[in-house]
């Protein structure tokens, strides 16, 4: 008769654990979903400094079949990212110094072209 509280606390529990990863086998990788939102971050960049020359549909089909996924998939791997609040920032975070990172090497290979020149 004790047993009966125990069985049903472990049950909740299990109940749980398989609801907070439900979905999960279909959601992309969390470092390519950080890298995603990266680049989409420099696709609007580059869409709202050259909107005429640049067709944005474009570079994310490439930028999607770069990373072997559909849009929807990435959509859907957003809602599911998106649910836990704390961890999207962090993984916003991330992206940022993605970024931060990029935009350093940059800078350093074109200082080290301008003094070649």
């Amino acid at each position: 008769m004790k047993k009966t509280p125990l069985l049903i606390v472990l049950l909740t529990i299990l109940v749980l654990a398989n609801c907070n990863q439900e979905g999960k086998e279909n959601v992309i990788p969390e470092d390519t979903y950080i890298k995603i939102i990266a680049e989409l971050h420099i696709i609007r960049t580059i869409e709202q400094n050259y909107s005429e020359e640049i067709n944005r549909d474009e570079l994310l089909l490439q930028m999607f079949d770069h990373y072997q996924i559909t849009e929807d998939e990435f959509d859907y791997s957003h809602r599911f990212y998106q649910r836990d609040v704390e961890n999207q920032r962090i993984r916003l975070r991330k992206a940022r110094d993605l970024l931060q990172d990029t935009y350093s090497d940059l800078n350093t290979l074109f200082l080290q072209k301008r003094t070649v020149e």
